[in-house]
């Protein structure tokens, strides 16, 4: 498991947001920011890409605090105030799950690509920065994820590629070993 962000799938408004994170993290302590300093340093462009997971305790499960409206475009409904658990094929065990509860876990920054299941047919998968904050400094009570959809056009440039593989999950893990 890779417990820092892998830079080369970093967009520029993901890797704003995360220099935004970085800059109020105490060196000196392990420390990690609080939501309202992070949230106040965030632009109205960098709001609409944000999801708010609120980290519940203790029985582990994630809710949906806040979704921004180009979230809410690209998604098949607004899951504001719903946890992962209430959600099928959300809950613990999902990939989506295991990526918050192991940034909860680390306290670190990371990032992860997850298939797109919205209803847009020009996005092929989203890439997710996720950035835990913690009121008390130490214990992670909500994760912000910078969400970057990509759309298929960049995947189009390598159709020789996908020609040669027989299915689109083997296609994107060569893609992404080949670029990343």
């Amino acid at each position: 498991m890779q417990l820092s962000p892998q830079l080369e799938r970093i967009s520029a408004h993901q890797e704003h947001q995360l220099k935004i994170w970085l800059q109020h993290c105490p060196i000196v302590s392990e420390q990690v920011p609080d939501y309202q300093t992070i949230l106040a340093h965030c632009g109205d462009e960098a709001r609409r890409t944000i999801v708010v997971h609120d980290v519940i305790s203790p029985q582990r499960d994630f809710r949906f605090r806040h979704m921004g409206d180009a979230v809410l475009e690209n998604t098949r409904e607004n899951y504001t105030g719903k946890r992962l658990s209430e959600l099928p094929g959300k809950g613990e065990g999902s990939k989506i799950w295991q990526f918050l509860a192991d940034v909860a876990d680390a306290r670190m920054p990371n990032i992860d690509i997850m298939p797109y299941v919205g209803p847009s047919g020009d996005i092929s998968h989203v890439t997710l920065l996720a950035l835990p904050v913690a009121d008390d400094g130490v214990t992670v009570d909500a994760i912000i994820l910078v969400v970057d959809f990509v759309k298929w056009p960049f995947l189009m440039e390598e159709a020789a590629l996908a020609a040669k593989s027989k299915s689109l999950r083997l296609y994107l893990k060569l893609l992404y070993d080949k670029h990343i």
